[in-house]
């Protein structure tokens, strides 16, 4: 019981961060979208732009705590870096979601016979479905590594101690839920591809994202306690 209230104090605790989150990831995709449309360059160039960012603030952020005159272990430094790779994991699986809320916004404003509004989510929309496999790629390598970075600090702690932290459990969970959630849409994609998509197959997988981001809500809540 203890652990369940603990969960649910994290996911709760999490979620106001994880909104600004989402707001300022749909605000950095809708001005560099903007901009490269602008300017005529290649879609490509979205990508590019947000991950430079995206590596850029990370970059900036693990050096920042390391400009104290202090030492620092190796193991806290990776660990940083996990900590960023996080961040950006969760950034590129909004986007990778990101085509289903497009879609949603596109259908509205094309009831409401708004041309302009409704030309631009639809070039928005065909953009995260022309890269959306490429997200959830980036997605299941960037969490990967995430953990990677962590294997440091968890070899200072026992098997079991690691094992019934809700940190590990949470992200182990959620990593599954991931190679699982890439997998089922490999296997869409396929039968796209021989035109026997079964019903409801995507809103399986649609569900199954939302799965995967309440996981990632409760595992950003957690730390890692060293004892």
């Amino acid at each position: 019981m203890t652990m369940k209230t603990s969960l649910v104090a994290q996911f709760l605790g999490t979620l106001p961060d994880f909104l600004a989150i989402i707001l300022l990831a749909g605000v950095l995709l809708l001005v560099v979208f903007g901009g490269i449309r602008l300017v005529r360059l290649p879609s490509s160039w979205v990508i590019i732009s947000i991950g430079g960012l995206l590596l850029i603030y990370s970059i900036g952020t693990i050096l920042s705590d390391q400009s104290h005159g202090r030492p620092i272990p190796l193991a806290a430094i990776l660990a940083k870096g996990g900590s960023m790779a996080g961040l950006v994991s969760m950034v590129t699986a909004l986007y990778a979601f990101g085509q289903w809320t497009a879609r949603g916004w596109y259908i509205w404003m094309k009831r409401r016979s708004r041309r302009w509004f409704s030309t631009a989510s639809r070039l928005l929309l065909l953009f995260l479905r022309r890269y959306h496999q490429l997200f959830g790629w980036a997605v299941l390598a960037i969490v990967t590594l995430h953990a990677l970075l962590y294997i440091p600090l968890l070899l200072r702690l026992s098997v079991s101690a690691a094992l019934t932290q809700p940190a590990v459990l949470t992200g182990l969970l959620a990593w599954s839920i991931l190679v699982f959630l890439v997998g089922l849409g490999l296997w869409v994609e396929f039968a796209i591809r021989h035109k026997r998509v079964p019903p409801r197959a995507r809103l399986v997988h649609s569900l199954t994202a939302l799965g995967f981001f309440l996981l990632t809500l409760m595992h950003v809540g957690t730390r890692l306690v060293m004892r």
